[in-house]
């Protein structure tokens, strides 16, 4: 959000902007609304791609992100919470890109309301490093 924000489309996910009735305004009004989609492309990860692909307008991608990241149901939490405490450092992960992943997971617990506490992210780290560590 703060992406579009930065770059005046977030009128486009919270409705406010309108489908203009003027060529020109209407020609404008489309080559925001592609430039807003390529904000929302370029800011997730390929994985997520293929979901958004078929969508036509910015506030149904950013709609169907919402949906994905912001759950807020219980079973979100057990499995961000599980995989956050059996996270293990892979053979072909660096270690910028397991701690990459530990903060990911926290990153998606925050956002839907739960703290993860320091001492945790530490455990969590310490025991997912290889026994040759």
């Amino acid at each position: 959000m703060n992406i579009l924000e930065e770059n005046d489309f977030d009128g486009f996910v919270t409705g406010v902007v309108e489908d203009p009735n003027s060529n020109a305004g209407r020609a404008n009004f489309k080559k925001n609304q592609i430039k807003a989609k390529r904000v929302i492309f370029y800011s997730v990860k390929d994985n997520i791609m293929p979901i958004l692909a078929s969508l036509k307008v910015v506030k149904e991608c950013f709609d169907t992100l919402k949906n994905l990241y912001e759950k807020k149901a219980p079973s979100q939490k057990r499995v961000l919470k599980n995989r956050l405490r059996t996270l293990k450092m892979e053979k072909d992960d660096s270690v910028a890109s397991f701690f990459a992943k530990i903060y990911q997971i926290r990153d998606q617990l925050l956002v839907i309301g739960v703290l993860v506490d320091d001492d945790d992210l530490v455990q969590t780290t310490v025991d997912g490093l290889p026994p040759s560590w």
